[in-house]
C-alpha cells in the first residue's frame, strides 16, 4: 500500500480548511434555527438535566453534542471560536479518509491532485461544517473507526470508541454501523472471535446511551421523513453538491460535475474486486446506499449526511482512478470541482438566489426596524423565525417563538410585533394561536427584509406558497 498524505499533510489539511473558512465568512456567520434550538436546549439547563431529557425521549438526538456546546459556553468561548473548533473537528474527518484514498490511488498526479481539492473544496464542509450542531461533530468519529479498522487491516479499540461515540452523537451513526457490518462480515466474511468480540463489546457498551435515546425518540425521528421522494432527492443532490451556497436555479452550475462524479460512481462498481482499494471502495458505495434509501423516503435534510461526505469523494476519486484515461477524467473533474466550490463558498455570504433561506436574513435591519417601532416594555413578540426571537429575547423583549421554549407570561400587550419567515402557514397551531392574539389589534407598520428570487420557482416545484422576501414584519398597535 502506497503512502499517505502524512502528519503534515493532515495538518495542513486542517489549517487550510479553517482559512477558508475565515476568508469565506463561515466563523462569523449568522445564527440559523437549528443552531438557536441548540443555544435554546443549553442555556437553561444542567448537564444531568440535557442528559435526562435526550435520553429521555425529549429530542431525536443524543445528548453528547449539547453536553459539548454547553461545556464551550461554560468555558466562555465565543461563537466564532466554537464555529473554528467545530470546523477544524469536521476537517479532521475528511482528512483521513483522504489519507486512506491516497493510499489507494496509484501513482497518477492528476488524480491525486484531483483528490486534494475535492476534499478541501468540499462546499458542504464549509456550508454546515462551522455549525453550532451535531452534524460536523460526527464526521470525525466516523471517519476515525474507518481509518483505523482499514490500516491495521482489523477492527480496533480505536474503531470501537469511534463507533460508540459516533452513536452518541446523531442516530445517523447507524449508517456508518450498517456500512461497517455488512463490508466486514458479509462481503469479507471475516469474524474473529477473539478481535471483532472484544471490538463489538465495547463498541456497542459505548453506544448503549444513543441507541437509548433512539429508541425512546423513534416518534421523533419519524418525524424527520417529511418530504416527498422528488423533493428529497433534488434537495439532496443539490445540498452536497452546492453545500447551502448554491440555490435552486444555481443547480446549472453543478451538472457537469454531477455527471462526471456518476462516471466516476460507475468506475468505483467496477473497480470493486481490486485490492485493497476495494475495502475502501465497498464501505463508501455502501454509505452512499444507506443516504440514498433515507433520502428516497423522505429524508430531506443534506447537511445531516456531512459525515458521509468524504466517503462519496473516495468513490468519485478511486473509481475516477480505475478509468484507462483517469488523467483525462481527473482533470475534467477538477475543472468542474473549482466551477461549483468557487461559487458556492461565494454565494454563501451574498445571495438573492438562497439554498436555506434563514441563513441570509438581514439580521442587523429587521432587529433595527423592530426596535425602532416597538419598545420592549410595552411589545409582544411572536416570531415564527427561531433565531431572531432569541436574539430579541436576549434583548430583553417578551417573546413567543415558534420551536422555542417560553417563560413570557403575558399574551397580550399595547403592541405586538409578528415575524415571518415565511413559514407561518406551515406552523398548525402557532398560527391560529398568533391569529387569535393579534384578532383584536389595528396593523400600523409592515416591511419586509431580503431576496429570494427563486420564490415563484420554489413555491410552483412544492405546491406551497415561498415568498421573494425572506422575512417579514407586521407592527399591531391596539
Amino acid at each position: 500500500m502506497r503512502r499517505g498524505i502524512g502528519l503534515s499533510g493532515i495538518a495542513g489539511f486542517i489549517v487550510l480548511t479553517l482559512l477558508i473558512g475565515w476568508i469565506s465568512g463561515r466563523l462569523g456567520q449568522r445564527l440559523f434555527d437549528d443552531e438557536v434550538l441548540t443555544l435554546a436546549a443549553i442555556e437553561t439547563r444542567s448537564y444531568g438535566e440535557l442528559i435526562r431529557l435526550y435520553l429521555g425521549g425529549g429530542d431525536v438526538h443524543p445528548p453528547l453534542p449539547f453536553l459539548w456546546f454547553r461545556l464551550l459556553q461554560d468555558l466562555q468561548f465565543p461563537f466564532w471560536l466554537q464555529r473554528g473548533l467545530s470546523l477544524a473537528l469536521a476537517a479532521s474527518g475528511f482528512t483521513l479518509v483522504l489519507d486512506l484514498v491516497w493510499r489507494r490511488l496509484t501513482d497518477s498526479a492528476a488524480c491525486r491532485a484531483l483528490a486534494v481539492v475535492l476534499f478541501l473544496g468540499a462546499p458542504l464542509l464549509y456550508g454546515m461544517g462551522a455549525s453550532l450542531r451535531w452534524y460536523p461533530l460526527l464526521v470525525l468519529p466516523v471517519a476515525l473507526a474507518f481509518w483505523s479498522t482499514l490500516n491495521a487491516g482489523r477492527p480496533t479499540l480505536a474503531a470501537a470508541i469511534g463507533f460508540g461515540v459516533a452513536a452518541n452523537i446523531s442516530f445517523l451513526a447507524i449508517i456508518a454501523g450498517f456500512a461497517f457490518a455488512v463490508w466486514r462480515y458479509l462481503l469479507t466474511r471475516r469474524f474473529d472471535p477473539r478481535q471483532d468480540g472484544r471490538f463489538l463489546i465495547v463498541a456497542i457498551l459505548l453506544a448503549l446511551p444513543g441507541l437509548l435515546a433512539f429508541v425512546l425518540s423513534a416518534r421523533n425521528v419519524a418525524g424527520q421523513i417529511d418530504a416527498n421522494v422528488l423533493t428529497a432527492l433534488g434537495m439532496t443532490t443539490l445540498g452536497v453538491i452546492g453545500g447551502y451556497g448554491l440555490g435552486l436555479t444555481q443547480a446549472l452550475i453543478a451538472i457537469p460535475f454531477a455527471l462526471l462524479c456518476a462516471i466516476g460512481s460507475v468506475g468505483a462498481v467496477l473497480a470493486l474486486r481490486r485490492r485493497p482499494v476495494g475495502d475502501l471502495l465497498a464501505i463508501s458505495l455502501l454509505i452512499a446506499l444507506a443516504c440514498l434509501v433515507l433520502t428516497a423516503i423522505g429524508f430531506a435534510k443534506p447537511r445531516s449526511f456531512l459525515f458521509a461526505v468524504p466517503f462519496l469523494l473516495a468513490i468519485v476519486t478511486l473509481g475516477g482512478d480505475s478509468l484507462s484515461w483517469r488523467r483525462g477524467f481527473a482533470l475534467a473533474t477538477l475543472v468542474a470541482s473549482l466551477s461549483v466550490t468557487a461559487p458556492a463558498l461565494w454565494l454563501l455570504n451574498a445571495s438573492d438566489r438562497p439554498f436555506k433561506r434563514n441563513l441570509h436574513i438581514p439580521d442587523a435591519e429587521v432587529l433595527a426596524a423592530i426596535r425602532q417601532h416597538a419598545p420592549k416594555q410595552t411589545s409582544l413578540i411572536v416570531s415564527s423565525e427561531p433565531s431572531l426571537g432569541w436574539q430579541l429575547r436576549k434583548e430583553g423583549y417578551c417573546v413567543i417563538a415558534a420551536s422555542l421554549p417560553t417563560t413570557c407570561p403575558q399574551r397580550t400587550a399595547p403592541i405586538i410585533v409578528t415575524i415571518d419567515d415565511g413559514t407561518f402557514t406551515q406552523r398548525g397551531n402557532f398560527a391560529t394561536n398568533v391569529g387569535g392574539i393579534a384578532a383584536n389589534y389595528k396593523l400600523v407598520h409592515q416591511m419586509t427584509f431580503g431576496d429570494d428570487e427563486d420564490g415563484p420557482t420554489k413555491t410552483f416545484l412544492s405546491g406551497r406558497l415561498v415568498p421573494k422576501w425572506l422575512v417579514s414584519i407586521a407592527v399591531y398597535s391596539r
